[in-house]
């Protein structure tokens, strides 16, 4: 038997009798005629077997199930158990003429939303048929926010207006034990204490009030490494304007992070010898400039090509080649301070900044030591390479105050040290 009665309505209830009774029917079917703001659509089965048949054709066209335990194929309790086997998401309203206090218990245990006695008045069916509705969507929201709130690799912390901690998930606990163990029960301004190493919760708490949120990348030392996260704060209000709660989410970029590092490295520093390149070089040139104009400090530049390279490529190979540029940056950089800067310009060509100096005898003391170290042999597969270097030196604001010009002069004076017979150093004109 299967009998169909439709109410039309855009907002309808799509409710499944499971019912063997005509007489109980007829009253059903009369209570859900009446309309108060709900309307219904209601299909009718007699068995349990109609009622599974329809649900496993058609599941997502039915609201809720009104269910009669007592049904010709199935008696009492193992009615309801069977029909949840076979659709879990659904809600499922009892309705029989037994009132059992042990029933109701296991009735609601094994998944029933309401448990309601036949002869009910009409519209006590109707609501409750329409709340064990919004009860399921409620419950399977939260379920659902549960869930991702416990799977999910986001570190996520509830904090009520005392800044005590209410709610926090899985990633969260990890996260402040690799901390601090005590971390775990902490209050939120005892949180952000050790997160941000300072106290700052009242400065947050401004632009929580003001904005109603808050964000910024924190540090955090585990056992291995040391982990950037991308902290976001919000702070919740109840309709009536008044604080609720405070929600930290903590994002690990770490690896990001690392990526941005390695692109940024890539983009300023050569490839072959790991110094800064041309526009790295150019960079702290300029800074140099304006902390020297700043400060009434000088600082030199010195301009390097290598003589006899071009020799050892053609002779034993660009792999050769490149080991000696290596070779040589090493060299370089041990010769300097390390506020100074070493770069790679191009080929075989090389700039120093000495910073904070331009006094003669010191530039000439740092260029000689240069010059001895890029001379001395050079031993690669057993090969003997011999090289030297010629060097120009210009100086800030003696010769130029501006990087192009800077490197203009001292490379003109490093041809001059090429044109008076290599491994040996020349200051610009202006210096001389």
């Amino acid at each position: 038997m299967n009998n169909t009665s439709i109410l039309q309505s855009e907002k309808s209830c799509r409710v499944l009798l499971v019912e063997d009774e005509p007489g109980d029917i007829e009253l059903i079917r009369y209570a859900f005629r009446i309309t108060d703001g709900q309307t219904f659509h209601l299909e009718i089965v007699t068995s349990l077997k109609e009622a599974i048949e329809q649900l496993s054709q058609q599941e997502d066209e039915f609201d809720v199930v009104l269910l009669d335990l007592m049904l010709p194929d199935s008696q009492g309790i193992e009615t309801l158990r069977t029909l949840r086997r076979h659709c879990a998401d659904i809600p499922v309203v009892i309705l029989t003429s037994v009132l059992h206090n042990k029933l109701i218990q296991d009735a609601l245990q094994a998944g029933a939303q309401d448990y309601l006695v036949k002869g009910e008045e009409p519209r006590a069916l109707r609501k409750a048929v329409h709340y064990a509705v919004l009860r399921h969507a409620f419950n399977q929201t939260a379920r659902l926010s549960e869930a991702v709130f416990n799977i999910t690799h986001t570190a996520i912390a509830v904090f009520d207006s005392h800044l005590r901690a209410k709610q926090r998930n899985q990633a969260f606990s990890m996260l402040m034990q690799s901390c601090d163990a005590s971390l775990v029960t902490q209050t939120l301004d005892g949180v952000l204490d050790v997160l941000l190493g300072q106290c700052c919760w009242p400065d947050i708490q401004i632009q929580l009030e003001e904005g109603g949120c808050f964000e910024k990348e924190v540090t955090v030392h585990a056992p291995d490494e040391a982990l950037t996260f991308l902290m976001r704060m919000h702070r919740l209000d109840r309709p009536d304007g008044h604080l609720s709660n405070y929600i930290m989410m903590l994002d690990d970029i770490t690896e990001k992070k690392k990526a941005e590092q390695r692109l940024a490295y890539q983009a300023s520093h050569d490839a072959l010898t790991g110094l800064p390149n041309r526009s790295l070089f150019n960079d702290r040139l300029q800074q140099s400039i304006v902390e020297s104009r700043r400060y009434g400090q000088s600082f030199a530049l010195l301009f390097i090509d290598l003589d006899g390279f071009k020799a050892v490529n053609d002779t034993w190979g660009h792999a050769v080649g490149d080991r000696v540029l290596q070779v040589c940056a090493e060299r370089m950089l041990n010769e300097v301070r390390e506020s100074d800067t070493v770069a790679r310009l191009s080929g075989d060509e090389f700039a120093v900044l000495i910073k904070n100096s331009a006094v003669p005898a010191h530039i000439n003391l740092v260029a000689k030591k240069l010059l001895d170290s890029l001379a001395a042999p050079i031993r690669i597969d057993k090969i003997d390479l011999a090289i030297s270097a010629s060097i120009g030196i210009s100086s800030f604001p003696l010769d130029a105050t501006s990087p192009d010009d800077m490197l203009s002069q001292a490379d003109s004076a490093m041809y001059e040290a090429k044109r008076e017979g290599r491994n040996c150093v020349r200051w610009n004109q202006s210096s001389a």
